[in-house]
């Protein structure tokens, strides 16, 4: 890939690694008043911040490359989202959060099915971890991070095509997608959905089935492969 993907400002070759990073300019004002929440990070539930470069106009952000996002998976009809690998995407996304809220002590705010992504060794990783450090933190946004889980939960399960009601399985994966107002990323990680969860080894296989798919036969309307990946790779910082 010689070419810069929309939505970004360049591409970097890492040196010693080197892997492809993005970067991303994100306008905002009064840029000095922000810096004590701006840093890079570590964590492999994350699309990890490599590099920042502030202005006074401005912040450049470096990210890794992401994979492909849950919505774009979601969208092809030919991967099927069963409740194990729900709930290991939920468990994998909680972890994430426990280090932004716990290390970086921000929220995130937008967390979605459009910034997360699952790459090639099926590790689940939040994007846009940056613009989320310029942004305000409260009592709120960390409640809404909360409640993101359980949504992404609900739309990825879709339980109202399922004809199982009654069942154990169907009844605790719907008790995890109405969580109680007052709950916490440590209370989410504790509910009995995700003792079904398995490592990231179950995910593997769907960035491969989606990438592969694609080429074969993609679906009606569907974009090329080439621009859905540039299209989560703008998700991933926007």
């Amino acid at each position: 890939m010689n070419e810069k993907p929309y939505g970004y400002d360049a591409i970097v070759l890492g040196h010693g690694s080197n892997k492809l990073t993005f970067v991303k300019k994100v306008s905002c004002e009064n840029v000095n008043r922000k810096h004590k929440h701006l840093q890079k990070t570590s964590h492999q539930n994350l699309v990890n911040l490599m590099d920042i470069c502030a202005t006074e106009e401005a912040v450049y952000f470096t990210y890794e490359r992401p994979g492909i996002s849950l919505k774009d998976l979601n969208k092809y009809s030919r991967l099927v989202f069963d409740r194990i690998t729900v709930a290991t995407i939920c468990r994998e996304i909680l972890h994430g959060l426990i280090y932004i809220h716990d290390v970086l002590k921000i929220g995130h705010g937008e967390l979605n099915c459009d910034n997360v992504f699952i790459n090639q060794d099926g590790r689940v990783q939040i994007g846009g971890i940056g613009e989320s450090m310029l942004k305000e933190t409260n009592k709120n946004v960390l409640s809404h991070d909360v409640q993101a889980v359980c949504d992404i939960a609900f739309d990825l399960l879709d339980l109202k095509k399922h004809s199982d009601t009654l069942s154990m399985s169907f009844l605790v994966a719907d008790d995890f997608t109405k969580p109680p107002v007052d709950s916490r990323l440590e209370d989410l990680l504790k509910h009995p959905f995700l003792k079904i969860s398995q490592g990231p080894w179950y995910l593997a296989n769907l960035e491969f089935t989606y990438t592969v798919g694609l080429q074969i036969q993609p679906p009606p309307g569907h974009p090329k492969l080439s621009e859905s990946i540039t299209e989560s790779e703008d998700r991933c910082a926007s």
